[in-house]
């Protein structure tokens, strides 16, 4: 099994609702792909503006 912890990092003054409508439609469609076993997208809770798929 392969595991990826992406993480990155957007530009001051993107919310977190701007983040998640960008990426919502990707996360679900993941998902989807076979063999999948999760894809879920996290925000820091002590950095922020950081994210993680």
């Amino acid at each position: 099994m392969i595991r990826l912890n992406a993480f990155f990092k957007v530009k001051a003054g993107v919310t977190t609702a701007q983040v998640k409508a960008l990426t919502d439609e990707l996360v679900e469609l993941s998902r989807k792909d076979e063999g999948n076993k999760g894809y879920d997208l996290f925000e820091s809770t002590t950095q922020p503006g950081v994210f993680l798929f």
